[in-house]
Order: structure tokens, then sequence, then C-alpha cells
């Protein structure tokens, strides 16, 4: 049998931990229960990178901005994907200049990963090549600070995320 919706799975565990036997039929109350607990180990899932089997690149062409934003409709708009929770390791800034092409470098970016790390620098203006990134994960949209400020145009700041795993709407959503 092919798994396709959440009902689905929720009824062959039932059946495999022998709460329910041939020809039950689980009731509304117990499906229910069955599937907020699905949606939770998701959520479960989706906070551990171990388990997930994918990551993500997103980018940004530099303005001279502090901050880009990031989520879905910002300047790094991720679509269907909500806000990621964190940076992966492998954020980088890369020179898009049309001298640089075909031999575009890729210039590593250090994670600064708490706010107290971001706020200990001085001179958030500075304005030259970049060495670190600092992630605020706000809703609904999250915001990345390059540090020092990327100047404008002349680059791209590129952040690495885990693929976000979404919860299920309801029983009958394809998997």
């Amino acid at each position: 049998m092919t798994v396709t919706t959440p009902a689905d799975i929720i009824r062959l565990v039932l059946k495999d931990t022998g709460v329910l036997g041939v020809g039950q039929t689980a009731s509304a109350e117990d499906t229910n229960d069955c599937f907020d607990t699905l949606n939770m180990m998701i959520g479960e899932w989706a906070s551990k990178r171990w388990l997930l089997y994918r990551t993500e690149f997103y980018n940004v062409t530099s303005t001279g901005a502090q901050y880009y934003t990031i989520g879905p409709g910002g300047d790094m708009d991720t679509g269907t994907q909500q806000r990621p929770d964190r940076l992966e390791d492998g954020c980088f800034f890369r020179q898009i200049t049309a001298a640089s092409s075909p031999n575009q470098i890729d210039y590593p970016l250090s994670l600064l990963e708490s706010k107290e790390d971001y706020a200990r620098i001085g001179l958030k203006q500075l304005q030259t090549i970049p060495q670190f990134v600092f992630y605020d994960p706000l809703f609904p949209l999250g915001k990345v600070y390059p540090w020092p400020v990327i100047p404008d145009t002349l680059y791209a700041l590129y952040v690495l995320v885990k693929y976000q795993i979404t919860q299920f709407s309801n029983l009958a959503d394809s998997i």
C-alpha cells in the first residue's frame, strides 16, 4: 500500500501498534489527536539539521543596505518556504561585475551566532569587504546583517539555509 496522505500514515501506525484491529476504524477524536502528534513530530524534525536531506542557497544583489530580509516576499524570496530559523555555515559573497566573469570568486563569511556578538560591533555602517554575517530570525521576515556592509551593486550575498519541512494542514494533504 502506498502512503499518500497523513490519514494513511495514521491508519498504518494505529494498525502497526495494535491500537486498531482488522476492519476497525479510528474515531475522529483519535485521528485528530494522532494528526496533532504527527505535526508536532514534523515540527521537531524541522529543527534538527541532521534530519534534513537538503540545504538551499538564497541570494541578493547588494544595495549598500545594513541588512536584507529573507522569507516569502523578502529581499531573498524563499517562495513558499517560511523564513529560516537560522543560517547554516557556508554563507559567502561574490563579486558580480562583468570584469570578474567567468572567474567569480566566492569569499566566505563567518557566522556571528548571537545578537550580543553583533551588538559588540561599534561601527555597524562601515562599508567595505564583509567578513561576518549575523541573522536575526524575526517573524514573518528574518533579517540578514553582513558586516562590514557590502558596497552597492558590486557583489551578491549568498546565505545557506536548511530546507524547511512544513506541517500538514489537513488529513487529506498529499505527501
